[in-house]
């Protein structure tokens, strides 16, 4: 139960990190949570339908092939940070991109910072690496990596190389 509430305050964490302070500045965070914020931004779909819509495949699949606690609280994650993205109202607590940048990234970092601790994960690209990384020899931080710096990449073509440096 504990975990379960742990899970719940980290995930509500990371979406008022996106909605306060990341997408009122376009600023977009890596991984499949980037993604979302990314369509989210360029078609009228709300960021919280997105992330669920582009986490249910890969949350099916994980649960599948990987742990059944970990997925169940992966699950919980990916719930409470779509719902909260789409409750949450966007609107930037501040007019300075550089300092929505770094409170947005610390902020959002303590939430998943949380979520993992409790077992968990906020769905998306911790499931695809781990997947993959139980099919070879590439290290789960590797892949990560790699696939975060796609997003990123992707972005910048996008939006511009400032907001993907942001």
């Amino acid at each position: 139960m504990y975990n379960v509430l742990l899970i719940t305050v980290g995930s509500v964490l990371v979406a008022v990190a996106y909605n306060l302070f990341l997408i009122p500045h376009l600023i977009l965070s890596s991984g499949l949570s980037g993604l979302a914020i990314m369509f989210g931004i360029i078609t009228p779909v709300n960021t919280g339908i997105l992330n669920f819509l582009m986490n249910l495949p890969l949350l099916i699949l994980g649960y599948l092939k990987l742990g059944r606690r970990f997925i169940t609280y992966t699950i919980l994650s990916v719930v409470v940070i779509s719902i909260s993205l789409y409750l949450i109202p966007v609107h930037g607590i501040s007019t300075e991109p550089i300092l929505s940048s770094l409170f947005g990234g610390i902020i959002s970092g303590i939430g998943i910072g949380i979520v993992f601790r409790a077992s968990g994960s906020s769905g998306g690209f911790d499931i695809i690496a781990m997947l993959l990384a139980k099919k070879s020899d590439f290290p789960l931080g590797t892949l990560l990596s790699v696939m975060n710096a796609v997003v990123v990449v992707i972005s910048g073509f996008i939006f511009g190389w400032d907001a993907a440096l942001y």
